[in-house]
């Protein structure tokens, strides 16, 4: 017979500078380059460029072709519209996203800037850097406002004045984060990563020397003491986590409490994808988080970078970064890459009296997804990713969106309460021993159970922890429900006067009521429309929206006129008080809270209204 054929490789697109270690991965799987004079447009699996892609790409790309960015990122990359980002969800959801340095926009922000620079009685430092800018270029510290020079957008930050410090020199940590999905949210972290050194000692009287200041791979290379072996730390500037976590170990400290802080961080941090990316199941991202830790083992987040530098410089960059993209393609090209996390669980099929039951096919038990040193981070509970798929199925404007984000944070901010609570502790583990950094942690599993162990943890007085929506009962659930359903169905409708009245109980003489549906939708989508149109800025549309308002107002008070003379006729003829055929209550069907003045002032007085004084007959 013939020989089977032989299947296609999978192409790889490549965009400028594609950083070798990402082709060498690319090869090792076979995989050939897609070429354009020799291989059809839409032929190639996945692209991947260092920069952006143009937004026809992403509309004009397949279901099985792969893109390593999402459109509309730069919500959480760019520095500017990540401190927007952060600071609206702060007004919004309180401190628990506090966990990015004060920050200014300038030029928008200087006046706001200079206001917080005078009230300051000790003159802190502060560090500028440009909002759209890489590699710590035209990065500068400065204490005196006479020394602020920008030519573009830049960001100023309050100055972390105290980070942890390993033998004098200042770190930070460059946490990869690979997105595969924002509608719904999925998130893995790689558990390791790097460790970036600054080259001279740490020392805030020389703020401008970039090489005690700055953890930049790319600015400390060329620092003089580069190749010189340093104080535990040796040569160069990188460690691996790995790295890290030993020279914890051998200091005595324990840094799985400081891991779950980070990963809620990146979690409250990434709730601002679905809401600013459109849904896209052709792409995916690798982030890169810088955080630095202070000498209170709080973690901050400084930025975080859409393209995180993936060259090969030294042994620490091919230990870690060969492996992380291997895993990052392992990932995100499994075909089981978009299923949930946490699948409903079937139910056995209804059968009818004396049928006899059919015996079901036995379930074969796939292999688990490989993800290498991935692990998942969100959803980390089944709760959490119901709540993504209600993101996923409604609008971003919807009610239901709003509360499933709402859900969600509430999540994020039971678990920093559950730390703070822990840390508060007088039992946990390092408490009573030396004043070292090891009384801020304590021992749980690093990334398994993230949650749940925290929520085992004994409830002390002094926090309250807020009840999340998963932990309200079903009936309680429905009850509310119900009250808002009712609630909403207020507004009726009559044949003969075709009005509103807010009282559903209420008849009109000589008038049959019909109830409409309720009005709670529609209420919602007018007022969906007005921000629209707000933020739009479309002159002719206001200036008709508010004519449309208008209207109602004088439509209403209209109303409110002609119940109160309906009212007082219908008193009058009552002559002696008692109940009115409106109501049976001796009240007119609208509350005074629903008229307007001059309506109120159109009714007879209280005293007549009862039937304490009788009006004279016309």
């Amino acid at each position: 017979g013939e020989p089977p054929p032989k299947e296609r490789p999978i192409l790889y697109k490549q965009g400028d500078h594609l950083p070798s270690v990402v082709e060498n991965v690319f090869l090792d799987n076979g995989w050939e380059e897609w070429q354009e004079d020799s291989h059809k447009e839409d032929e190639w699996t996945i692209a991947w460029k260092c920069g952006r892609f143009k937004p026809s790409e992403y509309t004009m790309a397949k279901s099985y072709q792969k893109l390593n960015h999402f459109p509309k990122s730069g919500v959480i990359t760019r520095k500017d519209t990540l401190v927007r980002a952060i600071r609206k969800m702060r007004a919004v959801h309180g401190e628990v996203f506090s966990f990015l340095p004060q920050s200014f926009i300038l030029p928008s922000e200087y006046t706001k800037f200079v206001h917080e620079y005078s009230q300051q009685d000790v003159r802190d430092v502060w560090i500028c850097k440009p909002a759209d800018s890489s590699r710590g270029r035209k990065i500068f510290l400065m204490r005196d406002l006479s020394e602020l020079t920008y030519d573009c957008q830049f960001v100023i930050q309050r100055y972390m004045e105290n980070p942890l410090l390993i033998s004098g020199y200042k770190w930070d940590m460059r946490v990869y984060v690979l997105v595969t999905h924002t509608h719904p949210l999925k998130a893995y972290i790689y558990q390791n990563g790097l460790i970036r050194f600054s080259t001279e000692k740490y020392d805030l009287g020389t703020l401008d020397n970039k090489f005690s200041h700055l953890t930049n791979s790319s600015i400390n290379r060329y620092g003089q003491a580069f190749e010189v072996p340093k104080d535990t730390i040796g040569a160069g500037c990188k460690w691996t986590f790995d790295q890290l976590q030993d020279y914890f170990v051998r200091a005595g400290w324990d840094d799985r409490l400081l891991w779950c802080k980070i990963i809620n961080i990146i979690n409250m941090t990434l709730l601002s994808l679905p809401d600013a990316v459109p849904k896209n199941n052709c792409c995916f991202e690798l982030f890169g988080f810088d955080i630095l830790v202070d000498d209170q083992f709080k973690p901050w987040l400084l930025e975080v970078n859409c393209s995180p530098a993936l060259s090969v410089d030294c042994r620490v960059d091919d230990e870690v970064k060969r492996d992380l993209v291997r895993d990052t393609i392992a990932i995100v090209m499994h075909p089981r890459c978009r299923e949930l996390q946490y699948p409903p669980k079937k139910r056995p099929p209804l059968r009818r009296k004396g049928q006899e039951a059919r015996e079901e096919p036995e379930e074969v038990e796939l292999d688990p997804m490989p993800t290498g040193r991935f692990d998942l981070i969100l959803p980390f509970s089944e709760f959490c990713e119901e709540q993504t798929l209600h993101l996923d199925a409604s609008g971003k404007d919807s009610i239901a969106a709003q509360d499933a984000y709402r859900n969600i944070v509430l999540e994020c901010k039971e678990l920093d309460a559950s730390f703070r609570k822990w840390e508060r502790r007088d039992d946990r583990p390092g408490r009573a021993g030396a004043s070292c950094p090891a009384a801020k942690m304590f021992s749980i599993d690093q990334f398994n159970a993230f949650s749940s162990q925290l929520r085992s943890i004994p409830k002390k007085s002094g926090l309250p922890l807020r009840r999340s929506a998963r932990s309200v009962p079903a009936s309680e659930r429905r009850q509310n429900d119900r009250r808002l359903a009712a609630t909403s169905a207020r507004v009726h409708t009559t044949e003969a006067e075709g009005r509103k009245t807010p009282d559903g109980t209420g008849e009109r003489p000589g008038a049959a009521d019909k109830v409409v549906r309720p009005q709670l939708v529609k209420r919602a989508d007018t007022a969906r429309e007005d921000a629209k149109r707000a933020r739009a800025g479309s002159q002719p549309a206001l200036r008709a929206a508010r004519d449309r308002d208008a209207a109602r107002e004088a439509a209403r008070e209209q109303e409110a006129r002609t119940a109160g003379k309906t009212a007082a006729f219908a008193e009058r003829e009552q002559g002696e008080g008692g109940d009115t055929p409106a109501t049976g209550s001796g009240r007119p069907p609208f509350g005074n809270r629903f008229r307007s003045p001059a309506a109120r002032r159109q009714l007879p007085p209280r005293a007549v209204r009862s039937g304490e004084v009788q009006l004279p007959r016309s």
